[in-house]
């Protein structure tokens, strides 16, 4: 039968078994039962301090992410927009590009889990490459286009007729109906 308990027990038997936990530095060092997207656990520091501990990456996170991207695109923008708010939200402190969080002892469990989701959520920064930012760039501008002006009125990919070459520079959009063309 499965009843609440048991299903208590059995996670926090299966997420214990998965946590390792070595001394390291002074401190500890923990592999959590959260993975990165290369599949490695995510693993962080703890220091104890009074009252409490200071979780710590101790860089891995922008380490990682310089694997797949240049991490100057972090400094501005909207990358750096989105940056700031994951830290505002998991309560995450940047110092020199190691990732803490200060915490009191009876709430080091949740801040594992939350400092482990804002690594998740950081290393999903890699995926705003240039060709996904723009193909969804384009569904956005196609769908308010098509919003404004009615689906009946765009046309995507448009190649304006009776032009020399027209099949080599397609319209991105053309608005059909209009006195003049309107091309987008």
């Amino acid at each position: 039968m499965t009843t609440p308990t048991a299903i208590k027990q059995l996670l926090c038997e299966q997420w214990c078994a998965d946590a390792v936990v070595f001394e390291d530095q002074g401190g500890l060092r923990l592999s959590l039962p959260m993975y990165e997207a290369d599949g490695d656990a995510v693993t962080v520091w703890l220091r104890p301090e009074l009252g409490g501990w200071v979780i710590a990456d101790q860089g891995t996170t922008f380490m990682r992410l310089s694997y797949d991207m240049d991490l100057d695109l972090l400094d501005s923008g909207q990358r750096s927009k989105v940056l700031e708010a994951i830290f505002r939200e998991e309560g995450i402190e940047d110092i020199g590009g190691n990732l803490t969080m200060t915490v009191q002892e009876g709430d080091l469990g949740h801040a594992l889990l939350s400092f482990g989701r804002a690594i998740g959520r950081i290393g999903d920064i890699r995926l705003w490459n240039k060709s996904r930012v723009a193909s969804t760039f384009y569904d956005d501008l196609a769908g308010e286009l098509k919003r404004i002006a009615g689906v009946e009125r765009v046309h995507a990919d448009y190649v304006v007729p009776g032009m020399e070459n027209t099949n080599d520079y397609p319209i991105d959009f053309y608005i059909s109906g209009g006195a003049n063309p309107l091309y987008v």
